[in-house]
């Protein structure tokens, strides 16, 4: 059955991504214009929206996102069972390795952060919740990337060329590939200055009871505090972790990715089994 698209709601969401996506206040000409809007429908949507709260005006006139729209923000984040049952396991391993700790999950073929916690190291950059990132390019999106067919990979990464933000960007479909298969073979990813020139992350995916990656956990540092004692327990620390909470969701493998994630930690892959219990 055909669904009648209400034309008012429809611009309202309109006006929703529009502000989202420009990230800074505009006026009611600007927002009419980048829409293709009539002006007196712009005017009513837009102080509705104000009143309701899911959209901001300031003294010169000019609009922003609400407080409602954090706060539906935060219920559909606080739905997500990953990021309820994740969270202590995530405060765990903040005080386990003092880094900065993020959960994102696939959306639209990019990465989107749904939870975070700060560390020592203070990495945040731009990765604010709900902001979204490259998949080929972040620890993070190259997790999930290896937890997927090779045909879905594809289709995520399209026909356009790969963006290259850092120093050192995997831009080759082919590399990311052998990268990809990399990852499966050792249980974890890694984005080594390819999303910043100092940045270094260890990442690693939550997969589902039916074995499908729900969402990728990381720890990021600074590159140039990363030696081989920190990488060995960043390794070990996130890949425990991202096990747990696979298990927790119904996971009922020994190993991420499969029997073929011998992991490097210890070479039998017994760190696998060695998870964080349950907290509480």
């Amino acid at each position: 059955m055909a669904v009648r698209v209400n034309k008012s709601a429809s611009r309202a969401l309109d006006i929703l991504a529009l502000l989202a996506a420009r990230k800074q206040f505009l006026t009611l000409k600007e927002i009419g214009s980048a829409l293709n809007l009539p002006k007196s429908s712009t005017f009513e949507i837009v102080y509705t929206m104000v009143e309701r709260k899911f959209l901001e005006e300031t003294e010169n006139k000019r609009f922003n996102l609400g407080l409602k729209v954090f706060e539906v923000g935060n219920a559909y984040i606080a739905q997500l069972d990953v990021v309820r049952i994740a969270a202590p396991y995530l405060d765990g391993l903040a005080k386990r390795v003092d880094d900065t700790i993020f959960l994102a999950v696939e959306n639209n073929s990019q990465v989107v952060y749904i939870h975070k916690i700060r560390g020592g190291s203070n990495v945040v950059q731009t990765c604010e919740l709900g902001s979204r990132n490259h998949m080929h390019c972040t620890g993070l999106g190259k997790a999930l990337l290896a937890g997927y067919p090779d045909a879905k990979v594809e289709g995520i990464l399209g026909e356009t060329p790969l963006s290259r933000p850092a120093m050192n960007t995997i831009t080759s479909k082919a590399a990311l590939f052998k990268d990809l298969n990399e990852i499966r073979r050792r249980g974890y990813a890694i984005d080594d200055r390819e999303n910043w020139d100092d940045s270094y992350c260890i990442a690693a995916p939550i997969f589902s009871v039916g074995r499908e990656p729900l969402a990728a956990i990381s720890v990021a540092t600074f590159f140039h505090k990363v030696d081989e004692k920190l990488r060995s327990l960043l390794i070990r620390e996130v890949t425990r972790t991202a096990l747990a909470i696979s298990r927790r969701m119904g996971f009922s493998g020994d190993r991420l990715y499969g029997d073929s994630s011998p992991g490097e930690a210890q070479p039998d892959g017994s760190w696998t089994a060695d998870v964080p219990p349950a907290p509480g």
